[in-house]
């Protein structure tokens, strides 16, 4: 029905299925739906996959990604299956930001948990949708549930995947004020402490300056807002650090 809609919500029950984890089987539907996949579904598998496209707020680059976990073995392999999407980043993000998701009730229960980001805007983005069909399948293929090998979804790309690391809440840079948002970088860049990120601009007064928005210190941008107009607290972006698994 959400789909359906057009919105993150149900307008059966306005929820968002994806915050109903670990659901309710006495609840609105979508608590009840998040009640059946953690109560059927989870149990009659090892590997979950969670398949996203950005939503109309924030731009991401194509990334793969998982919550840091504190068991070695799971993380290890969670790292080795995010990979299988071949996209240019894998983020590890901060499981602080939300509650109630799928990827939060599949890791605490030891699944190997992928999520991603392939598209924004509410569109089908082409490469994005490779790397989801091709990422799923090259899954299948690493457990042999296909019997084919794994195959490159991006051979323009000669770099290896980036693993990209935002596990504090401190990783992602709220608005200062309500205005428009003039983004001076793309999601994927490297920045350097200081560097000019983007501008707010209040049009409400054509006299004021700009408030210059910087990098607080050296990292890699993983996400980026996406609508012009801003309101204060939002997350302008989300800068992560590299780290090496």
């Amino acid at each position: 029905s959400a789909c359906n809609a057009n919105t993150r919500t149900s307008p059966l029950d306005g929820v968002n299925m994806n915050r109903a984890f670990p659901g309710s089987a006495r609840g609105t539907i979508s608590y009840r739906i998040s009640s059946f996949v953690k109560t059927r579904l989870f149990p009659q598998v090892r590997v979950v996959l969670d398949i996203h496209s950005g939503g109309n707020e924030g731009i991401f680059p194509h990334v793969a990604s998982f919550h840091p976990v504190s068991n070695p073995q799971q993380r290890s392999e969670m790292a080795q299956v995010a990979r299988l999407f071949d996209t240019p980043f894998v983020m590890i993000y901060s499981s602080e930001m939300a509650s109630g998701l799928l990827t939060d009730e599949a890791e605490a229960e030891g699944k190997i948990t992928i999520g991603s980001e392939f598209g924004y805007g509410e569109a089908v983005n082409r490469q994005g949708t490779a790397h989801a069909y091709e990422g799923i399948k090259n899954v299948l293929r690493h457990y042999q549930l296909l019997e084919e090998p794994v195959v490159k979804i991006d051979p323009g790309r000669t770099k290896p995947t980036r693993f990209i690391q935002a596990a504090k809440l401190d990783s992602y840079i709220p608005a200062p004020c309500d205005g428009i948002w003039e983004p001076l970088i793309d999601p994927g860049d490297d920045v350097v402490n200081g560097q000019l990120i983007g501008r707010m601009h209040n049009f409400n007064d054509h006299t004021s300056p700009p408030v210059d928005i910087e990098a607080p210190r050296d990292g890699v941008i993983l996400m980026m807002h996406f609508p012009a107009v801003t309101k204060k607290g939002y997350t302008l972006f989300a800068l992560g650090e590299e780290v090496h698994i």
